[in-house]
């Protein structure tokens, strides 16, 4: 097995070392569990093993390197394919290239032009990670002559990230009202109240509804992806431990599940079949087609553009009904959403960090420009019913009204005086009702 330096260990060691991990989820108060994940030194082992018998030359590509991260990170499928399409996407034109002979300037013109296209620097980031991970990967395996610059190159800012986008309380209104006439008003509900993903939506089964519990629910733990030459592919998993969530249905859901349930017996009883995908998985989806198979983008963006239309609001994609739920979650009450804290939303919404700091990071703005409006409004409210007393009072018999305000501007008093100069009337009250008068002539 190759010797490694403290650096590499530190970049290596991605599955925690010495520990071993499976993936665990509950169905019907059942756990079951996967096989066993290698750790970290059981991938490098066996990776080694490999290499041996492989000459240790300058003939090593690029894409060979990336492949054997791959190989020693020990990724979900679902994710190494996402890897695997990124790189083929940016890295293509190097990926047959010794590695040894990669300069500084492949690198910073792929990082430059992801800049140009208007990448988030978090984006180009992430892509430069493989690219040190793939070379580490390299040295840890002996390569011949593997660059050490790598790690110094300095990556460009890019555009700053979108901001998170969702509908606002009206809009959001209009779209729940639009839905009711919509044969697809279930999942709708389910994204823009709850936050689920669309792929956690396409990819819940039967199984994981559960409607007879004393406070009905939905388990959330697969999705169904699209994958590149295989279709819609199912996964029994999400991705991250996190997302892995109950989420607790209102009346109305489970009304509108148990149609689901009736209307996709009556397809069945029609001759429509079970999906099976490219790996022989026969999920029992909540969700499908008339001809049996996944939701795909497609076919969600020509329903989606009618529910548009219909509704009259502007246009966003359908993900913003999930950032439109977790802005919800987030609004006080006083502003007309749940008030629920970060770490609450968090838990709704799946993030993988569940302290909340993300949840944090991604919405405050939105909710603060929330309060913002909230209180304009308050405000346009108050001063519209403040000119309205005002011209109410001025009609009473001949009297003469004068407003006294603390430095704040909140009333404090209003006296009406006759056409000689004597108060006849005070009112301490700041109300819209005809208070009493506590001092009269």
């Amino acid at each position: 097995m190759p010797d490694l330096d403290a650096d590499d260990e530190k970049g290596l060691s991605w599955n925690a070392g010495h520990t071993r991990v499976r993936a665990a989820k509950t169905t019907n108060k059942v756990r079951y569990y996967s096989d066993w994940l290698p750790t970290a030194e059981e991938a490098r082992a066996d990776l080694a093993s490999k290499m041996a018998a492989t000459p240790v030359s300058e003939t090593q590509t690029f894409r060979e390197a990336f492949e054997d991260y791959l190989e020693m990170r020990s990724h979900e499928e679902s994710t190494k394919r996402t890897y695997i399409n990124t790189f083929n996407q940016r890295f293509g034109k190097l990926a047959k290239k010794r590695i040894s002979s990669l300069r500084i300037s492949d690198f910073t013109s792929i990082y430059k032009e992801m800049e140009t296209e208007g990448k988030a620097g978090q984006t180009i980031k992430q892509l430069h990670n493989t690219a040190v991970w793939s070379f580490k990967a390299a040295r840890s395996n002996n390569w011949a002559n593997v660059p050490g610059w790598i790690e110094d190159i300095v990556l460009p800012k890019g555009a700053k990230p979108k901001k998170r986008s969702g509908f606002d309380q009206p809009d959001a209104e209009s779209l729940l009202t639009t839905f009711e006439n919509s044969d697809a008003e279930l999942r709708w509900v389910l994204a823009i109240t709850l936050g689920c993903r669309p792929s956690e939506v396409r990819g819940l089964c039967w199984e994981n509804v559960h409607l007879d519990a004393e406070h009905p629910y939905i388990y959330m733990t697969s999705k169904v992806v699209p994958v590149k030459g295989e279709g819609q592919v199912f996964f029994n998993t999400l991705k991250s431990e996190n997302a892995h969530r109950n989420l607790y249905l209102t009346p109305e859901m489970v009304r509108l599940f148990k149609a689901q349930r009736r209307k996709q017996a009556r397809l069945r009883r029609a001759g429509m079949p079970m999906f099976t995908d490219s790996k022989g998985n026969t999920p029992d989806l909540v969700f499908t087609q008339e001809n049996g198979r996944p939701l795909t983008d497609t076919v969600e963006r020509r329903a989606w553009k009618k529910i548009i239309d219909s509704s009259g609001v502007d246009y966003k994609a359908p993900y913003s009904m999930r950032h439109t739920a977790a802005t919800h979650m987030l609004t006080p009450e006083e502003n007309g959403g749940l008030g629920l804290a970060e770490a609450q939303t968090a838990a709704m919404l799946g993030h993988s960090d569940s302290s909340g700091r993300f949840t944090h990071n991604q919405y405050v703005d939105l909710v603060e420009g929330i309060k913002k409006t909230a209180a304009a409004k308050m405000a346009e409210r108050e001063s519209s019913r403040r000119a309205r007393r005002l011209n109410d009072s001025k009609t009473i018999g001949q009297l003469h009204a004068t407003e006294f305000e603390d430095a704040n501007g909140t009333l404090l008093r209003t006296e009406y005086k006759d056409d000689e100069g004597n108060v006849v009337r005070v009112v301490l009250t700041d109300t819209e009702e005809n208070t009493e008068a506590v001092t009269t002539r």
